[in-house]
């Protein structure tokens, strides 16, 4: 089992944006994720731009996250729905901590 930590206290306000439908929705995908980082049933990917940076699709969410296997942790990094132009940006500023 991996352990599931926000990047910052910003995803935390991001996910509390949305509706309650949706929270369930990436609350689902979050435990997916505690079980297996890599899910194919989420159409998981990588973001171009970054390759550490992995991208699931929960409908018209997305959660972009990096994997630590050696630790045993998934970074959520940014969570956001597909309509907010979340691609064009530079995802290495989602993980302050960690560089691309």
């Amino acid at each position: 089992m991996y352990d599931i930590k926000f990047a910052s206290k910003r995803v935390e306000k991001e996910m509390k944006s949305f509706s309650k439908d949706e929270i369930k929705m990436i609350e689902e995908a979050m435990n997916i994720l505690s079980k297996n980082p890599r899910p194919a049933n989420l159409d998981f990917g990588s973001v171009n731009r970054c390759t550490d940076v992995k991208r699931i699709k929960a409908k018209r969410l997305r959660v972009f996250y990096m994997i630590d296997d050696k630790n045993a942790v998934v970074q959520i990094g940014k969570i956001e729905n597909r309509d907010s132009h979340c691609y064009g940006k530079d995802p290495r500023t989602w993980f302050q901590s960690r560089v691309c």
